[in-house]
C-alpha cells in the first residue's frame, strides 16, 4: 500500500475519465464499506458518502479484521464518491476502562460505533480495542456517530401484490371541501370510511379514526381518485376488508393553484397552508389526534413534499412515505439542484423515536427520480434516522408503480403496529 502523500493527490474529486473537468454522478456505497480500485491501490472506508483514505498498512491492520473484504470499484465509480479527510496514522479502537461503548479514534476526535452488529459488519477487530481511562476517553472530542449500513433495501417481488389489489369495491365515501386557509383557498378530496361517517355527518359518529394526508405529483389532486389512476377507494377498500390496515380518512390536498413555472414553488409553500387544512379536517371529522395517528404520504414531487413537511413538522407526522421523489429537497449539484429546500444536509431529520416509520421506494426503471430516493433514504440513515428503502423491479414514474408502492406503504400497517 502506498503511502499517503504518494497518492494523496492522485485521485481526483468526481472528475471524468473523458474530460478530466465534468462532475459525475456520485456512485452510492454503503457507508461502512472499504473501497478500493484494485489490490494494488489505496483502500478509503465510506461514511457519510464520502470516501476517507486509511493511509497504511499499519492503520488498515489495526482496525480491521485480516480477512475482511474490499469492494472493488471501476475509476468511474471510484472517483465519482467525494473525497473526506483521510484517517490520522494513529487512528484505532478505543474504549473506556468498564464500559461498553465503542468508538473509531481518529484526527484527535472519537466517533461512536452503536452496536455490537455494526462493529462485526464494518469489518473492525474485537482484539485490537485500546482500553484507556474512561475520564480520558470523555475528554476526547465526540464526532457523529459511526454509521454502517446493511441490507437496507427491499426488493418488492411480485407475489408480495395481490393481483387484486385495486380491484373494484364500493368501500367508503369520497367527497370533497374547501379549507379557507390565509393564503389561498385549498380544495381536498376526502375518503371516509363506509356509512360510519358519512358526508355532513361526520360528528355525529362514535368512532375515531387515524389520519393519512395523501400528495399527488404535478398533476391535479383527483389524481388518485381517478379509476384510471390513483384508484385510492379501490386500494384501500381492499385493504380494510383484508384485515391488513383499519378503516381511518385519507385526505388528498390540492397543492398547486399557480399554474406554469410556479408549480413547483406550490409544493414548496404548501406548508404554509398545511397546518390549517389540518385544523379543518379535526374540526369536521371524528379523527383521533396525535401524531401517532397521522401519516403523510406523497408520489414524485408530492413524494419530496411529503418528506418536507414531515421535516417541518416532527411532532406531527410519524409515519412517512414517499414514492419515487425527485430533486429539490436537498443539496444535489449533479441534478442542478443548488438551492435545494433543506441547505443542510445534517439538518434532514425525520421521527428518531423507536415507533417512527418512514418508507421510500423507487422502481428501478424510473428515469424521473433516477438515484435520487437512495439518497435521501442513505441521508436520512446518516443522521440517524431509520427509514425502509424499497425498490420495485422495472417499474417507472408511472401510476401502476405508484399504485403498487402505496399498496406496500400501506402494508406495513404502521397505525395498529405501535
Amino acid at each position: 500500500m502506498k503511502d499517503i502523500k504518494q497518492f494523496e493527490n492522485e485521485v481526483p474529486t468526481n472528475v471524468s475519465e473523458e474530460n478530466g473537468s465534468m462532475p459525475q454522478k456520485q456512485f452510492i456505497v454503503n457507508n461502512g464499506s472499504l473501497i478500493a480500485y484494485d489490490s494494488n491501490s489505496p483502500i478509503y472506508l465510506v461514511q457519510r458518502g464520502h470516501r476517507h483514505l486509511i493511509p497504511n498498512d499499519n492503520v488498515l491492520e489495526s482496525l480491521f479484521v485480516n480477512h475482511h473484504s474490499v469492494h472493488f470499484l471501476n475509476k468511474r465509480q471510484l472517483n465519482s464518491i467525494p473525497l473526506g479527510v483521510p484517517l490520522s496514522e494513529n487512528a484505532c479502537l478505543i474504549k473506556g476502562n468498564g464500559t461498553n461503548p465503542v468508538y473509531l479514534y481518529s484526527n484527535g476526535a472519537k466517533s461512536h460505533i452503536r452496536s455490537q452488529e455494526d462493529f462485526d459488519h464494518a469489518g473492525f477487530d474485537w482484539g485490537k480495542i485500546h482500553n484507556l481511562p474512561q475520564e480520558e476517553v470523555d475528554n476526547i472530542t465526540t464526532m457523529r456517530d459511526f454509521i454502517v449500513e446493511r441490507n437496507q433495501e427491499i426488493i418488492i417481488q411480485a407475489n408480495e401484490i395481490p393481483k387484486e389489489y385495486d380491484a373494484e369495491n364500493d368501500y367508503g365515501v369520497l367527497t370533497q371541501f374547501t379549507c379557507k386557509c390565509k393564503e389561498r383557498n385549498v380544495t381536498c378530496n376526502i375518503l371516509l370510511p363506509p356509512e360510519k361517517c358519512k358526508e355532513e355527518n361526520e360528528k355525529n359518529c362514535e368512532e375515531e379514526y387515524p389520519v393519512l394526508y395523501l400528495y399527488h405529483g404535478l398533476g391535479i389532486n383527483s389524481e388518485w381518485i381517478h379509476s384510471d389512476q390513483g384508484r385510492i377507494k379501490q386500494i384501500i377498500g381492499n385493504m380494510v376488508r383484508s384485515g391488513l390496515i383499519p378503516d381511518m380518512i385519507v385526505v388528498m390536498p390540492d397543492i398547486m393553484y399557480s399554474g406554469g413555472e410556479t408549480k413547483a414553488y406550490d409544493f414548496y409553500r404548501f406548508k404554509d397552508s398545511l397546518k390549517e387544512v389540518m385544523s379543518y379536517v379535526e374540526n369536521h371529522y371524528k379523527v383521533k389526534k396525535g401524531k401517532e395517528n397521522t401519516a403523510i404520504a406523497g408520489l414524485s414531487l408530492g413524494g419530496t413534499t411529503a418528506l418536507y413537511n414531515a421535516y417541518l413538522f416532527r411532532d406531527t407526522f410519524q409515519y412517512v412515505g414517499a414514492f419515487c421523489p425527485t430533486s429539490i429537497l436537498l443539496y444535489q449539484p449533479s441534478k442542478g439542484i443548488t438551492k435545494p429546500w433543506i441547505p443542510k444536509d445534517e439538518d434532514f431529520i425525520l421521527g428518531t423515536d423507536e415507533n417512527s416509520f418512514t418508507f421510500i421506494a423507487n422502481g428501478t426503471a424510473d428515469c424521473s427520480a433516477g438515484d435520487t430516493p437512495k439518497f435521501y433514504s442513505r441521508v436520512l440513515r446518516e443522521n440517524s434516522s431509520d427509514n425502509v428503502f424499497a425498490l420495485l423491479p422495472d417499474g417507472g414514474h408511472c401510476w401502476d408503480t405508484f399504485r403498487k408502492l402505496f399498496y406496500v406503504f400501506m402494508a406495513f400497517d404502521f397505525f395498529r403496529k405501535r
